[in-house]
């Protein structure tokens, strides 16, 4: 499920900057740089050239050359760490099974996840979409399976009035978006 992230974001910062090669009719060297958008996970950092960076955020590559590049972006902040919250996403063309809970493995429900990423703090903390490739990695189903345990755990001991401090449990939430 694709929404076209950067289409609705603008570029918040600047974390590093590389020379490229611009393949076009003629090959050249151009400088590039690693754009991080707004409210979305460092996961979504893109390289822009120098060029579409000056027509799209002049202001976060002035801010960048100011400090030249004193903070440095880390790989790792692209690996989550751990899953905080499940939440239902229905768009209103999909099954009213999803609507009803009722949704099996083939229905077009879609979830996504609030994602805790390495080396970031809480307030870093993004929403992503089930169907990232960060999700549908081998490391992200596990950390789906510890999440989906974890609450299965909770739940069961919820039902017998016992508390499970392993597991720090947040509230569900399901919303339906309404285009």
């Amino acid at each position: 499920m694709e929404l076209g992230l950067h289409s609705v974001s603008e570029v918040e910062s600047v974390w590093d900057a590389s020379e490229g090669i611009l393949v076009n009719e003629v090959m050249q060297r151009q400088k590039q740089y690693l754009m991080k958008y707004q409210a979305l996970a460092h996961a979504h950092n893109l390289w822009i050239s120098e060029r579409q960076l000056l027509l799209e955020a002049p202001r976060p590559l002035a801010k960048f050359n100011r400090k030249f590049q004193s903070i440095r972006w880390k790989r790792e902040w692209n690996v989550p760490q751990r899953l905080l919250l499940k939440s239902k996403i229905v768009l209103p063309k999909q099954n009213e099974e999803c609507i009803d809970g009722h949704g099996n493995e083939t229905s077009s429900c879609h979830y996504q996840w609030l994602i805790k990423w390495t080396a970031l703090g809480y307030g870093h903390a993004t929403w992503e979409l089930d169907d990232a490739s960060f999700m549908t990695s081998p490391e992200g189903k596990k950390l789906i399976k510890d999440y989906e345990s974890c609450h299965q755990r909770t739940d069961r001991l919820q039902n017998t009035s016992k508390a499970d401090k392993s597991c720090h449990v947040e509230n569900r939430l399901d919303y339906t978006i309404a285009m």
